[in-house]
C-alpha cells in the first residue's frame, strides 16, 4: 500500500525517526511537537529521491536510510533557513566561522 508515493515501511521510519528526534530534544510545547514532526515527515518526502539521484543511490537499498536522515536533519535546516534569511549578516558569520575555524 502506497501513501504519498511511498510504502508504510518508509513512512514508520521516518515517523520513528522523528519521534526520536521530539524524545532526544528540550521540552516542547504540544503545537511545535506537532509541528517538529509534521516538518520531519515533508523533509523526509520531499527531499528523499533528490537526494538518491545527487549520490547515485540505489533506491531499493537506501530509500529509507535516507529518508530518515532527511528527517533527523530536516527540521533543523529549515529553522536554519528561516534564521538566515532574517538574519543575513549573521548566517554570513557564522558559516566563516564555520568553514574557517580558529
Amino acid at each position: 500500500m502506497q501513501f504519498f508515493g511511498h510504502d508504510l515501511s518508509f513512512w514508520a521510519a521516518v515517523f520513528g525517526a522523528a519521534l526520536f528526534k521530539l524524545a532526544t530534544s528540550p521540552r516542547l510545547t504540544w503545537l511545535r511537537s506537532l509541528i517538529s514532526v509534521f516538518a520531519a515527515l515533508f523533509a523526509a518526502w520531499v527531499f528523499t529521491r533528490p537526494v538518491l539521484a545527487f549520490l547515485n543511490l540505489d533506491g531499493d537499498t537506501y530509500t529509507i536510510a535516507v529518508a530518515v536522515l532527511a528527517g533527523l536533519t530536516g527540521e533543523g535546516l529549515m529553522k536554519w533557513s528561516i534564521f538566515a534569511a532574517n538574519n543575513p549578516k549573521e548566517a554570513i558569520e557564522f558559516l566563516k566561522v564555520w568553514r574557517h575555524p580558529r
